[in-house]
């Protein structure tokens, strides 16, 4: 099988791009995903999975008919504003299929851990209207957010997006509480964690926002619990860093780095992690922040206010953390304002017998 239109395709020129080096800039956990996702479309038939053009096809058509709510691109496609990073998540959790049976994913749990100023909600909200539109009948769709206020953003941005598209709003039923596609039945329904019950629930796909902020691993279990009996499932874990090192989103990133790159990897799951190499030369090296912020690499202004926080956090401890934390997406534990390590390494434990603790 030789692929044509994913080759041709902005998400194919945005991995390559990664992989060169040269117009975008990205941390080896990128390269890694990126290299692979090239290397798998190259194999063609060779691959153990199959890269599905006509549902790419069909996720476009849809992108076409939407249209930008707000910004400088006010009235635009979709399809036509989105860049890169954005296409490479898309294409990845909905285009992927096992090769013994089209229907079924290939990634059953996709993780992405990024920089505030990155349209995460957006991204979010589109992965919603789409799955709304192209999933079975009758298909429940969850938001899991740490509280009320936190639940609400991915439906907002759903509402602002379809009210924005006179082509599809027609089909679907918005209400107070939840979004129905009259088309296929299927519901969208945002929930909070220290709101609503979460067990019993029966998610053909789920989205944890902010998991950084929960306060225990109770939300993703009881999702991924309720998909148990679901036929083709998903599940998608989105972040930027907290100030603590205890969270599940620090547990998802290590399990990220496991699964896509270690001994325990496993082909049925992506990630895509936005974050420095060196945390240590976040006040040195500005391509460090820039691997945490895919966005700000294409859109000056985002750039530009970045770089202005990132000098106010270098002059001024008090700026410090929310920097770190926030737009560089280090975990941060407490208050403190200096990085000795970073926490992929520091949950490892490890320490050489040979260690020198003298004057430490």
């Amino acid at each position: 099988m030789a692929y044509k239109i994913i080759k041709k395709h902005l998400a194919y020129k945005y991995a390559q791009d990664v992989v060169a080096g040269k117009k975008e800039i990205a941390n080896e956990h990128m390269k890694i995903v990126c290299k692979r996702f090239i290397d798998e479309i190259n194999q063609g038939d060779k691959c153990d999975y199959v890269f599905d053009e006509i549902e790419l096809k069909k996720m476009s058509a849809v992108l076409k008919l939407l249209r930008m709510a707000s910004g400088t691109e006010l009235g635009r496609t979709v399809e036509e504003s989105l860049i890169g990073f954005q296409w490479f998540f898309l294409v990845n959790i909905f285009c992927w299929k096992h090769k013994d049976d089209i229907h079924i994913r290939r990634y059953k749990h996709a993780t992405m851990l990024i920089g505030r100023k990155n349209s995460k909600t957006f991204l979010s909200a589109l992965i919603f209207i789409l799955l709304l539109l192209l999933e079975p009948n009758f298909s429940e769709l969850y938001s899991v957010a740490p509280d009320k206020e936190l639940s609400k953003q991915i439906k907002r941005q759903m509402d602002a997006i379809i009210k924005s598209s006179p082509d599809i709003v027609k089909y679907f039923k918005i209400s107070q509480k939840e979004i129905v596609c009259t088309m296929t039945q299927s519901k969208f329904t945002p929930l909070a964690n220290s709101n609503d019950r979460l067990d019993g629930r029966e998610p053909k796909a789920f989205l944890v926002d902010e998991t950084g902020a929960l306060k225990n691993h109770y939300p993703i279990d009881a999702m991924e619990s309720g998909q148990t009996t679901v036929v083709n499932p998903l599940g998608i874990i989105i972040s930027t860093a907290y100030n603590t090192l205890e969270n599940p989103m620090t547990q998802e990133v290590q399990r990220s780095v496991d699964k896509v790159a270690g001994e325990l990897y496993d082909p049925t799951y992506f990630s895509m992690i936005f974050k420095p190499d060196e945390p240590r030369n976040w006040n040195t090296d500005v391509n460090e922040m820039l691997k945490a912020n895919p966005l700000a690499q294409h859109v000056d202004q985002i750039k530009d206010d970045l770089m202005q926080k990132r000098e106010q956090a270098i002059l001024y401890k008090a700026s410090r953390q929310n920097f770190l934390t926030k737009f560089m997406n280090i975990f941060v534990d407490g208050d403190q304002g200096e990085i000795f390590i970073d926490e992929a390494t520091l949950m490892k434990g490890e320490l050489h017998d040979d260690f020198d603790w003298y004057g430490r």
